[in-house]
């Protein structure tokens, strides 16, 4: 039945009654404002409803609820507001839905029982979201749930953020001309092929579309892109328009895949980034590139891209390689510097907190205490004016793990005591002297120094650690052979936070026989 082009203002009760046979109606571009809420329910068997250009504000509920053979519904260019989530809810063989150019603010559920559904057109409307369609019972989504909806039109609306769910079979999407600032992810969409975002907010290409692999034809033109990440784009896609946006560069690095692809109307610069494109651009016959321009970095010049031929682009091609790569080198070469320059500390940290024995002596020999049988693993030589700091902290913290030799204890009554030092250095695997200015002022104190030097220059095994315990001792005049000592080898200070790991991790590396150095026999803080 043909109705449209009339003056129809309303649609009665008893209008239609008796058309239970009747599969098509046409009733558009008439002046209709209201239907009766009973008007279709004899009408069983209609399966085509065109109610386009008309006046309608709101539909009732129920409105089609008997309409269970309806499988298209034409409802644009009203002025429906609001849309009940019921309305289509028992037209269980609806297969398209089309509700464009209308007032549509604020749809929220769509309860569609339709499994058939194919195509949805909510175009022109004024929503900020896309309703999110459930079935009656409200389940989870499924793959299944409207595997042949194939086709939903959603622009030029205010939409400003886009979340599609339960749309497995979905080939072409359009929400061109809406409000999005940033690209919709697009998971579970395997069979979509044409995806239509021009005319948007959106400012970067940032959103992998890899997973679409039946996609075809990309349109993001007419936005404010300013970056493409490569690498991003599926290798099925043949058709990109990225045109009338603010890319400037355009890196993407395959397009062996594209057919066609169009960038006009945006402000590229003449560079060597930009190399590739132009170069794929110019070798396809389906592009023309006369309309693409570009702008010199150097003077600002608008050329044509055709024209541009960078005979330099090698070179800065290779730089783009060789400057990492030199970047990394000197990151790694400062690296290795700080390790050196620490590498006591380093070894000392990772031993005493995480267990962890380090070598950085880089290379040296390997000497340990099997090489020479030694009764003592330390000789201790200071002033006797110092013997409270043995007493209160060396011994404590060194003995009974390690056996000290001490002249107050140790020595043979009797015994020479320049035999006696001679021999227990000897007999010590360290010599340990504690440097202070009753120790310099020592007669005893400056031979127990000469000797201990003098024998770890002719001994590969033993080491010997200078420890100072007064900081005045740095600015006195010393002897020549201990100064070029302290200027030259490294020591230990008393007051250096890590003083007791570093004694206790020298004196236990040789205890355990580990790898030293023999500059390593004097450590600094």
């Amino acid at each position: 039945m043909y109705l449209a082009n009339n003056q129809l203002t309303t649609v009665h009760e008893v209008l239609f009654k008796g058309l239970s046979q009747l599969r098509k109606l046409i009733i558009a571009n008439n002046s209709i404002k209201s239907i009766h809420k009973k008007a279709f329910t004899n009408m069983t068997a209609l399966q085509q409803l065109d109610l386009s250009d008309n006046r309608l504000e709101q539909l009732d509920p129920y409105q089609f609820s008997n309409l269970l053979q309806l499988k298209y519904i034409n409802l644009s260019n009203n002025q429906l507001t609001t849309l009940n989530e019921s309305v289509f809810e028992h037209n269980t063989a609806l297969e398209q839905i089309i509700l464009s150019h209308n007032n549509l603010s604020d749809v929220g559920n769509l309860i569609l029982n339709a499994t058939n559904i194919i195509s949805i057109n909510v175009s022109n409307n004024n929503l900020t979201y896309f309703p999110t369609l459930i079935s009656k019972e409200r389940l989870p989504c499924s793959e299944d749930l409207f595997l042949k909806l194939v086709c939903i039109n959603g622009s030029s609306n205010q939409i400003l953020s886009l979340s599609l769910q339960c749309l497995s079979g979905i080939i072409f999407l359009d929400f061109s001309d809406n409000m999005l600032t940033q690209l919709p992810s697009m998971h579970k969409l395997p069979m979509l092929r044409e995806l239509k975002l021009r005319h948007n907010k959106i400012k970067h290409v940032d959103v992998t579309y890899v997973e679409l692999r039946a996609l075809t034809i990309l349109d993001l033109g007419d936005n404010l892109i300013e970056s493409v990440s490569p690498n991003i784009f599926p290798g099925s896609l043949k058709n990109l328009y990225l045109d009338h946006n603010n890319l400037k560069i355009f890196n993407v690095i395959d397009l062996s895949y594209l057919l066609s692809l169009t960038l006009r109307d945006n402000p590229l610069e003449c560079s060597c980034e930009n190399e590739d494109v132009f170069t794929w651009i110019r070798t396809q016959h389906t592009t023309s590139i006369d309309n693409i321009t570009c702008t010199s970095t150097s003077s600002g010049t608008i050329m044509a891209a055709a024209s541009f031929y960078p005979y330099h682009c090698d070179l800065f091609k290779r730089l783009k390689i060789i400057i990492p790569l030199a970047s990394v080198s000197v990151i790694l070469l400062i690296v290795c510097l700080i390790m050196f320059k620490f590498r006591y500390e380093i070894q000392v940290i990772a031993f005493y907190k995480w267990g962890i024995r380090l070598n950085l002596n880089f290379g040296k020999g390997r000497h340990n205490k099997n090489e020479t049988s030694y009764t003592y693993d330390a000789f201790v030589c200071f002033a006797e004016e110092d013997t409270r700091f043995v007493e209160e902290t060396l011994r404590p913290l060194l003995e009974p793990q390690f056996s000290l030799c001490l002249y107050y204890r140790d020595f043979q009554v009797g015994d020479d005591i320049a035999d006696a030092i001679l021999k227990g250095i000897k007999e010590s695997a360290v010599t340990i002297i504690l440097l202070t200015d009753s120790f310099l002022k020592s007669r005893w104190g400056r031979f127990e120094f000469r000797q201990a030097h003098h024998h770890m220059m002719f001994s590969s095994h033993q080491k010997l650690v200078i420890i100072i315990l007064e900081k005045s001792v740095l600015s006195q005049k010393l002897d020549l052979t201990l100064k070029s000592i302290l200027y030259t080898k490294k020591y230990l200070q008393s007051w250096d936070n890590l003083f007791k790991e570093k004694l206790l991790h020298l004196v236990d590396s040789v205890s355990e026989h580990s790898e030293t150095r023999e500059d390593d026999a004097l450590l600094i803080s």
